[in-house]
């Protein structure tokens, strides 16, 4: 597609591009040239695209992504009577409110407190990625690395 042309009507040159990224190459739907168009009296031709974006959501992470220990509440006595004293307390309070909209929201968050408060929240266990046998032998091949013996790793690579 060319973008100029002199006045001879004999030469054209591709002189105005359009640049895209290749990752967005396939988003590029039709690329078209103007000619005619009035730019400040010139022979160029208006370049043109119609792209159609698909953007991903960002995924934040949610202020809540512990969780509360359920399991803890069910299994000691003494913290599920103690979470069952709070609520009671703060639902006595809650009583007084009479919108039902701001009586939904207290209720949720006075039992949201009470529980992150009173049970406690998961703690999440990380679980180690190399374990102590890849450990040993990442330490056995450094031995025999430094030994100059390569032998056994020679043999553990063809496998």
């Amino acid at each position: 597609m060319y973008t100029w042309y002199c006045n001879d009507g004999k030469t054209k040159k591709m002189l105005d591009y359009l640049i895209v990224r290749r990752c967005w190459l396939s988003s590029v739907q039709i690329y078209r040239l103007y000619r005619g168009a009035e730019l400040n009296n010139t022979n160029h031709g208006l370049v043109s695209a119609r792209i159609k974006l698909r953007l991903r959501a960002n995924k934040s992470k949610s202020s809540s992504s512990r969780k509360i220990d359920t399991y803890r509440r069910k299994q000691d006595s003494l913290v599920c009577e103690r979470y069952m004293v709070e609520v009671s307390n703060r639902f006595e309070a809650l009583q007084q409110c009479s919108e039902s909209d701001s009586a939904w929201n207290t209720f949720k968050v006075d039992v949201l407190t009470t529980a992150t408060e009173v049970v406690g929240l998961k703690w999440r266990i990380k679980k180690e990625w190399i374990g102590n046998k890849t450990f040993e032998v990442i330490e056995q091949r450094r031995r025999e690395r430094l030994r100059g013996d390569m032998t056994l790793q020679t043999a553990q690579q063809t496998k």
